[in-house]
Parts: structure tokens; sequence; C-alpha cells
């Protein structure tokens, strides 16, 4: 009966760590999402100029470089479902009747073509962030999308 009983508060023990472990890594999960999105978040549906767009693509640039995020062949980052960051820009060009078309960029599109060059053109203009995506499994900031905005 002693043996038993012995046994059985040994699997509750056993049983209890595991959940407090599952729990506390959960809670550290979330801690760190907030941590790494907070830079990201302070720009949801507000407006910036190009400089400042430029600023922040260096800086995802140096996250996912950080975080080991792989490259394809075009030396374009690929998604993973954790910590990769992906920043999409839609430029409004002007097509034919005066009707404005967008048309989608990625950052690495504009980070290894010359962001010197991109603050010329781009430098003063206006960029709305009009969308944060998130990585269901982690919660961290998964893409920004900006569009330029003509006023």
């Amino acid at each position: 009966m002693k043996r038993n009983l012995i046994i059985l508060i040994s699997a509750l023990l056993i049983v209890c760590v595991f959940v407090v472990y599952f729990v506390i890594n959960y809670r550290n999960m979330q801690i760190d999402a907030q941590a790494n999105n907070k830079e990201y978040i302070t720009y949801k549906d507000k407006t910036i100029v190009g400089t400042t767009l430029v600023s922040l693509i260096n800086k995802t640039v140096d996250n996912n470089e950080k975080n080991n995020i792989e490259k394809d062949e075009k030396n374009t980052y690929i998604e993973n479902d954790k910590n990769s960051v992906k920043i999409y820009i839609y430029f409004l060009d002007l097509e034919k009747e005066d009707k404005y078309i967008e048309t989608p960029y990625t950052m690495e599109q504009i980070y290894n073509n010359d962001t010197d060059n991109f603050i010329k053109l781009y430098g003063t203009s206006n960029f709305y962030c009009s969308n944060i995506d998130y990585h269901e499994k982690t919660g961290n900031v998964k893409s920004l999308t900006f569009e330029q905005q003509i006023y």
C-alpha cells in the first residue's frame, strides 16, 4: 500500500512539473513575441515618410539576419512559421487616363537595389501601414504592408 501511494504521488509530481514547464514556456514565448512586435506595432494605421520606411527595412533585414532566416536564389528571405519578417510596399504608378495602379515591391527589392536611390526618389513621400500579419505559431509579426499615399 505504501509503495502504491509513493508511485501515485511521484506520478502526480511528474505531471505537475511538466504542466508548470509548459505554462512557463508558453508565457515566455508570449513575452518574447510582445517584445519583438513592439517595434513594428507602432506603425499600424500610421503614415510615415520614405526615409523612415528605409530605416524600418534596414532594421527588419538586420533582424532576419540575426534570426538566421534563409534566402532563396533571388536573395529574398524565405518565410518561416516562427520569426521571419517581410515588408511589402505598394507604389502608386500613374497609368493612362490619370488612373493610379498599385505596383507591389518587397523590402528585398528596395534593400538590394540601392536604398540611396529610393531615398532620393521617395524620401519625402508618405507611406501608410495598412496591414500587419502575425505568425500563427508564435504570435510574432510576420509581415507589414505599406501603401504609398498621394495627396
